[in-house]
């Protein structure tokens, strides 16, 4: 998205370029005008915690508090503050923020002490299996795995979320396909040499492996 916005006597060009890839933005970017420039906040819109790196990058701009790349703990619904930029009047400023992010481990109780509860994922693909690259807090993710399961169909999962490069090899994946966008509805699913992205009908597409 872009927006372009008019600030007492200035302007200042906004590229949001936020690294989640599902149906709905789940870490936002807002900016909120000041005297002199912009704030900018995060908000994390999932129900549990997660630890995101956010990286502003500006021209034309002075950062005037808030260290980039900025490495946050984003409490769920609670904006939090990451970085406030001052522009000289009359100048033409710019940023790009981009965010990528991991959710905190959950714990557990185990003889009364609190234990990380460990969680796994494939980090390689493998062409004689059906590779589904997934990310936490996505219905359709959980219920292509649960399908795969049951079905004892062989299956290596690829989170996105949890392993964060798996998200890079699931676009190089994608491009190779000729998608040329920068958000897809997950999953994507790579199986006999093809990749199958933005599935409509994802229980039609899971009958015809078996």
């Amino acid at each position: 998205m872009v927006k372009i916005s008019k600030l007492s006597g200035f302007i200042f060009l906004a590229l949001f370029s936020v690294s989640v890839y599902a149906q709905n933005k789940e870490v936002d970017i807002i900016n909120k005008e000041t005297a002199n420039g912009v704030e900018i906040y995060a908000i994390n819109k999932m129900d549990d915690p997660v630890e995101a790196t956010i990286n502003v990058q500006i021209t034309g701009c002075q950062r005037d508090k808030g260290q980039n790349p900025a490495t946050l703990l984003l409490q769920p619904g609670i904006e939090t503050f990451v970085s406030s930029l001052i522009i000289p009047a009359g100048a033409d400023c710019s940023f790009r923020t981009s965010v990528s992010y991991k959710k905190k481990a959950v714990t557990r109780e185990v003889d009364g002490n609190q234990v990380e509860n460990k969680r796994f994922t494939s980090i390689q693909m493998n062409s004689n299996k059906v590779n589904v690259f997934t990310q936490d807090g996505c219905g359709r993710c959980a219920m292509v795995v649960k399908y795969l399961e049951e079905h004892k169909i062989q299956y290596v999962e690829l989170n996105t979320t949890i392993h964060l490069p798996n998200q890079d090899l699931m676009f190089e994946q994608l491009e190779k396909a000729g998608f040329k966008g920068n958000s897809v509805t997950m999953p994507v699913i790579v199986y006999d040499g093809k990749t199958h992205y933005n599935i409509s009908n994802l229980k039609s597409f899971l009958d015809k492996l078996k």
